[in-house]
């Protein structure tokens, strides 16, 4: 059954999505990998959370806001789409949210127009890896994303480092360290360039890993969409 909302809009009918308890049902994927191996997976899962309250930050702001929420329904359905609005079509089903999706998310300055971004003369604007905010003259300026999410970033390196220091895979780790380099000044050739370098019966595994998660999915998906909402302006 649909249900209706705080503000009296009806919620999408929660048969068209199936629940996925990942490790219940499908845990082949772990067969064969090592008391070592599961370490570093682990590892390689929390600095993953990490990494979801920073997209938190990026298309919605402040998570906890949606904790008032009285409706579970609702509320799951909040969580779901990564704040107020419908993923499928953008549209509010929260009350006291713009009817539409900011086309830039939290990337951009809300209030910010077409014609403020195109007078904006900082180069570093169009990278994907900065934001743009105001400073305290009122005026735009790009910020790193290293700077922005510094505190989630140095957690993630940290989770990192320690899943390098596990590894038994040579090729691995320097992928590893080479991702905490790149994750804490926002060039990421040489850790490109390092993922085509590992063993390819690693990054095989990985692939397969990310296919077999529901989360991993779905995050990639919306990485993709918000990438497209961004470079749309």
């Amino acid at each position: 059954m649909a249900s209706c909302n705080e503000s009296g809009k009806r919620l999408p009918d929660y048969a068209d999505y199936t629940v996925v308890e990942i490790g219940k049902e499908e845990t082949s994927f772990l067969e064969g990998i090592t008391e070592n191996g599961k370490e570093v997976l682990n590892l390689y899962r929390f600095a993953a959370m990490e990494a979801d309250r920073i997209y938190w930050k990026q298309v919605f702001g402040d998570k906890a806001a949606l904790d008032s929420i009285s409706d579970p329904a609702a509320r799951d359905y909040a969580m779901i789409n990564y704040g107020p609005w419908d993923r499928l079509n953008d549209k509010a089903f929260l009350k006291g949210y713009p009817e539409q999706m900011p086309a830039g998310a939290m990337f951009y300055p809300l209030d910010m127009t077409d014609e403020e971004f195109l007078a904006f003369g900082d180069a570093d604007k169009n990278s994907p890896y900065t934001l743009i905010r105001r400073g305290e003259d009122g005026k735009l300026k790009t910020v790193w994303y290293h700077e922005e999410y510094a505190e989630s970033i140095e957690k993630i390196c940290n989770y990192l480092k320690a899943a390098a220091d596990l590894t038994i895979v040579p090729s691995v780790r320097e992928y590893l360290l080479a991702k905490v380099d790149a994750l804490q000044n926002d060039s990421y050739r040489e850790c490109d360039i390092k993922w085509l370098d590992m063993d390819n019966r690693w990054t095989s595994c990985w692939a397969q890993m990310r296919t077999r998660t529901t989360s991993s999915t779905a995050s990639s998906v919306l990485s993709a969409r918000m990438w497209s909402s961004r470079t749309s302006r």
